[in-house]
């Protein structure tokens, strides 16, 4: 995790022109000290176990992401969710209020077990929003779905370790959660 990245949401090199075009501000928001840790944990957990290859289907990826969120989740007891899935508190609060409608839009629109990349990184990867929802919808919308499917599957099973979370099956963890808000 580059240093010079962490200069503070305001820092004068992130507001230049030059600077909003390599770090946008939805990405330069999050250059403050308390994401410092949270993105080298979330590095080193990618490192160890490392994100699915490409043609997995949606849910599985957003369950993946769910798992390291998850995982932070436990390393950082009482952080508040908004700073582990990189969302203002603001968005996280629309997220969870719109908790049900999110999970009826990826199932009404048959997206759970779509394959097509170009279509799964629209949820899955960072952004200043996540269009085919909302404009309010913050980007990476998936990592909040993916949060909460894991969370209920661990709620049922309480005695697994983290290492066993980290290695099961997203999709046998999927049926395993019967996640419906």
């Amino acid at each position: 995790v580059s240093q010079s990245r962490y200069l503070g949401a305001t820092h004068p090199l992130y507001l230049t022109e030059e600077g909003q075009m390599l770090y946008p501000q939805f990405i330069s928001r999050k250059f403050t000290q308390e994401y410092l840790l949270i993105n080298t944990l979330q590095s080193l957990l990618e490192d160890w176990f490392p994100p699915l290859p490409p043609g997995k289907p949606l849910v599985a990826q957003m369950i993946e992401i769910g798992k390291r969120k998850y995982v932070l989740s436990k390393l950082f007891p009482g952080m508040a969710d908004s700073l582990i899935l990189g969302y203002t508190d603001n968005q996280m609060k629309g997220c969870l209020k719109s908790e049900a409608f999110i999970w009826a839009f990826f199932a009404q629109n048959n997206l759970l077990f779509e394959t097509q990349p170009a279509l799964i990184q629209e949820f899955v990867s960072d952004g200043p929003h996540t269009a085919a929802i909302s404009l309010e919808a913050p980007g990476n919308i998936g990592a909040f779905t993916g949060l909460a499917i894991v969370r209920k599957w661990m709620d049922k099973n309480k005695n697994s370790s983290l290492t066993e979370l980290m290695k099961k099956d997203p999709l046998q963890l999927f049926e395993e959660a019967k996640y419906k808000p």
